[in-house]
């Protein structure tokens, strides 16, 4: 079986993280690089823990402790030989230190698929699979449910080469895939 890689969220606790860990197949991703398919990839879980979802949080405090993390990812990155192709963060502003030294930043925290080049790196916001939770339930329903699949070229000098945004409105079933060259 394929390998699935975890990268800790803000509202995933350590133990979650341990427990896929655990599991067969289960790559976490904490801080580390592992070789995935072919594709070196290297992630940082979330440096802020908020347990309860809705709890307030000062919006920059919480962007100065995401921007905090560029340079422990920067350091990280220095030890390697040669740079990711991936950086999988929870929030893409983690990651902003690194733009223009690896070619693909992907990130989910903001719930929502935007796509956008800094210094010559794509930053893709993976969007949700349910991460809004119940908020479907809440009215939140606009917020369609969506996820992507990215699509690398084989060999020693792999490429992102297309990725494929996948929505479903959870109050219709509506379904659409767009296709992205690079």
């Amino acid at each position: 079986e394929r390998p699935y890689v975890f990268v800790r969220g803000s509202h995933d606790p350590t133990s979650l993280q341990s427990d896929i860990a655990a599991l067969p197949n289960g790559v976490v991703l904490d801080g580390t690089t592992e070789q995935v398919d072919g594709l070196t990839v290297y992630g940082l879980g979330h440096p802020a823990f908020t347990p309860a979802r809705g709890a307030e949080v000062d919006a920059e405090e919480y962007e100065a402790e995401a921007r905090a993390a560029g340079p422990a990812i920067a350091d990280d990155l220095d030890e390697l030989d040669e740079p990711p192709n991936i950086v999988a963060v929870h929030d893409d502003r983690m990651a902003e230190a690194v733009a223009g030294s690896v070619p693909l930043v992907i990130s989910g925290h903001f719930h929502e698929t935007t796509a956008r080049v800094l210094n010559g790196t794509l930053f893709l916001r993976v969007g949700t699979t349910g991460g809004s939770g119940a908020g479907i339930f809440r009215g939140l329903d606009e917020i369609p449910l969506s996820a992507e699949v990215l699509y690398f070229s084989r060999g020693p000098e792999a490429q992102l080469v297309a990725y494929d945004v996948i929505e479903q409105l959870p109050d219709t079933g509506s379904l659409t895939v767009t296709r992205h060259l690079i």
